[in-house]
């Protein structure tokens, strides 16, 4: 913010109050309308699911705190906006999944559903679970951290691999960008 010439910033705990104050003054949603699946402002509950979806349904979940969303059958879109702690387990999705603006996600793509798409913007602690049929899903990432996909293996385990977040770009001697993944070992 610019005050008479001068930068100021706000502090995390105004902040955080302030996010805090606005979590308390809304009401939790839990509601269908139409082809569009709201879970909002939910503290705490880990039975919200949605059923009877359809694959032009939308699920919006929106700053939800310490949850676990169940989203049954196939639906276009998942979006998580500005949770917490939140846990969304998915049969099929057929566009993409969005975690934006989110701290501790876990997305869990159940056995023999399919998942293709999965972005992550400016978020931290993000861990996705794919099931055996999405090991082709595209994971994009923009200003994230700890980002990592678990991915099952023969013995039903899943291995955790971390999805890099440090690319390096430079100018060639022909005028092109060169972008390299830099990996400190």
């Amino acid at each position: 913010m610019e005050q008479n010439g001068r930068y100021s910033a706000i502090s995390t705990s105004t902040s955080a109050m302030a996010q805090s104050e606005d979590f308390h003054n809304n009401v939790p949603l839990n509601i269908k309308q139409r082809k569009k699946w709201r879970f909002e402002y939910q503290r705490g509950h880990h039975l919200l699911v949605a059923e009877n979806s359809s694959s032009d349904n939308i699920v919006f979940v929106y700053k939800c705190i310490n949850c676990t969303i169940t989203v049954k059958g196939t639906v276009n879109s998942v979006v998580i906006d500005q949770c917490s702690d939140v846990t969304v387990v998915l049969d099929t999705v057929g566009g993409a999944v969005g975690i934006l603006n989110s701290l501790a996600i876990r997305l869990r793509v159940r056995m023999f559903h399919k998942v293709a798409t999965v972005s992550i913007e400016r978020s931290s602690t993000c861990n996705i679970y794919l099931s055996s049929h999405s090991l082709d899903a595209e994971v994009i990432t923009l200003k994230s951290t700890d980002v990592a996909l678990l991915i099952p293996n023969t013995y039903g385990d899943f291995v955790r691999q971390t999805v890099p977040q440090k690319f390096s770009t430079r100018l060639t001697q022909d005028g092109e960008l060169e972008t390299f993944l830099v990996i400190k070992r």
